[in-house]
């Protein structure tokens, strides 16, 4: 078995159009695994969102906390504590009107237990990380409540 009759004296392949469909074939192979790879990686990228002074966020879509999951819309955030338990509740609220920032309860608060999870330093201003998970779906990680030097994540 001789390898080098298919390269003529000065290193070409003869016959090359022989080989192009198998590279072909190795290029797009490897451009699909880099798609698939990007698309891994948009799916676990970290996202934030700030809560308002008042304690209040707004959800655009469907969000899960926990085994819950949130519909759409604008939610109080409060942070509670039962001795070494930590919770987090959010309750979904109407919209304020004009000057009045409040809302009224729409539904029963949804409370989740969460572990704490230590920080570097004390947090500013309540932020909630969030990543969009396999299915698509908005997932809340942990929630940083300002003043206090630990997460809380689910």
């Amino acid at each position: 078995m001789v390898i080098f009759e298919r390269f003529d004296v000065c290193g070409r392949m003869k016959n090359a159009g022989q080989m192009r469909p198998f590279l072909v074939a190795i290029l797009l192979w490897v451009s699909f695994a880099g798609l698939c790879d990007v698309s891994a990686f948009a799916a676990d990228r970290k996202q934030q969102v700030r809560v308002g002074k008042q304690g209040d966020v707004t959800f655009q879509v469907e969000t899960r906390v926990g085994a819950f999951t949130l519909k759409p819309g604008r939610y109080f955030i409060r942070h509670r504590v039962a001795g070494d338990d930590h919770f987090i509740e959010f309750t979904e609220v109407t919209k304020g009107q004009g000057k009045n920032v409040g809302g009224f309860p729409v539904s029963p608060p949804v409370e989740v237990k969460c572990r704490l999870l230590p920080t570097e330093r004390k947090v500013r201003g309540t932020i909630i990380i969030y990543a969009n998970n396999e299915a698509g779906v908005r997932q809340i990680e942990m929630v940083l409540v300002s003043g206090e030097n630990v997460a809380h994540g689910f």
